[in-house]
């Protein structure tokens, strides 16, 4: 063992001795579940913390294909625990190969059902994704703001657009 790795191991001898020498100023903690990562960044000196949920699609919906609502309905849930508790949320399309604005609705729109739009663009980040699809989620996106901002009024003009009557 060469000189420097002795006076390296005794001066964290003499650290693990004498705890109050030792100063933490910020730290980072990540906690990697099944399917989701969860944050933490702390400063000690203000006591401010950042946290932070990484939400992967292709891990929880397990399939390259996000097509179908029942599998938006597991984003979705995910995202909505996370806004719940005020944790931003990181969405990764990484290796999903084909979306659809079925699973985008149930998965994005729905957020705006529960959320503001403030906190939404606040707290949820999406990456990795396409840029065709880039454009369906917006589409997804400014449909379910008008949806929920008035629900029987689109309702209403799309029965009359169909030629539906009641």
């Amino acid at each position: 063992m060469d000189t420097e790795m002795i006076k390296k191991l005794e001066k964290a001898m003499l650290y693990a001795k004498e705890p109050e020498q030792v100063i933490f100023d910020k730290f980072d903690v990540t906690f990697k579940g099944d399917y989701r990562q969860h944050y933490y960044r702390g400063d000690l000196i203000t006591f401010e913390r950042v946290l932070a949920t990484k939400i992967a699609a292709f891990d929880l919906v397990g399939s390259e294909f996000c097509v179908e609502a029942k599998d938006g309905d597991i984003i979705f849930k995910a995202i909505s625990e996370s806004l719940s508790l005020e944790l931003s949320v990181e969405i990764s399309f990484q290796n999903v190969e084909m979306l659809t604005s079925a699973f985008l609705n149930t998965a994005i729109g729905q957020l705006y059902r529960d959320f503001s739009e403030e906190k939404i663009r606040a707290l949820v980040k999406v990456v990795d994704i396409a840029d065709a699809d880039v454009a369906l989620l917006r589409r997804v996106i400014e449909t379910a703001k008008l949806y929920y901002k008035d629900p029987a009024w689109l309702e209403e003009s799309v029965r009359r657009i169909m030629g539906e009557d009641e």
